[in-house]
């Protein structure tokens, strides 16, 4: 293996283009004047190391990481900033990404760019509630705060009032609406045995009241051959199905 000060040579050969021709002129003129000194600055500048100390190489690559690598890691940090982007309620994991690739980019937490980067990834929503209250928020602190405020302020909305929609019903009419329309609490069969489970179709649209008039089919359970007041399974309910509990109208 070469020595360091002539390793230090070769990777410096190797590094050619208008980006870099500085940096390895720089470099070659600082290894240089450590192994050989420099007669000609004033006062002359003597050798400090020699040319197998391998701490040249060593401070070669510390130089080489701090300037290119670090320089592509705050690139490459600066493109995810841009990309980054809060999910549904997921604020502070918004937030602790945020703050990770802002330190890896070199921005500081002061700077308007770093706020406006951070409004940029918020929820729509959250971003107008945000803005709509006051005090408005203005430091970037202030800001993340907010959104932990609001995205609490939605849990407990649904928590207490159910998902959106039906702003005109009451809070009981929304809940046993939302139960209604899930469909794991949905019991509703349309076979004969229907009755049996307390479930029971009454409402019928004009179209399919027309229809099954057409085709002779009872109101009530869908059969040929008798009307709805003739159903035998209404008669085995009492003759009209009211007892049965009314919790699905069918979609027809």
């Amino acid at each position: 293996m070469l020595n360091p000060f002539e390793r230090v040579a070769l990777a410096l050969s190797y590094m050619k283009g208008a980006k870099v021709d500085d940096w390895v002129s720089q470099q070659w003129d600082k290894i240089s004047t450590k192994v050989q000194g420099d007669q000609g600055a004033n006062p002359p500048i003597p050798p400090k190391r020699l040319d197998t100390d391998e701490q040249l190489w060593t401070d070669f690559v510390s130089d080489f990481e701090r300037t290119f690598v670090d320089t592509a890691s705050a690139e490459q940090a600066y493109a995810e900033l841009t990309k980054l982007e809060m999910k549904v309620d997921e604020v502070d994991e918004y937030i602790t990404k945020f703050e990770h690739l802002m330190t890896k980019a070199g921005w500081e937490r002061s700077t308007r760019g770093s706020l406006e980067m951070f409004k940029q990834g918020l929820r729509k929503d959250s971003h107008l509630t945000i803005l709509q209250r006051d005090p408005i928020a203005g430091t970037l602190d202030e800001w993340q705060q907010a959104a932990r405020r609001e995205v609490q302020r939605q849990k407990l909305i649904v928590a207490s009032l159910g998902p959106p929609g039906g702003e005109f019903l009451s809070t009981r009419s929304n809940r046993r609406r939302e139960l209604l329309g899930n469909p794991t609490n949905r019991q509703l069969q349309r076979g004969p045995d229907a009755m049996r489970t307390g479930v029971l179709a009454v409402r019928l649209s004009e179209s399919e009241r027309k229809k099954r008039q057409i085709e002779g089919h009872c109101f009530f359970w869908n059969k040929q051959g008798h009307f709805c007041k003739d159903c035998p399974s209404r008669k085995e309910d009492g003759g009209n199905g009211r007892s049965q509990r009314r919790t699905e109208q069918p979609e027809w």
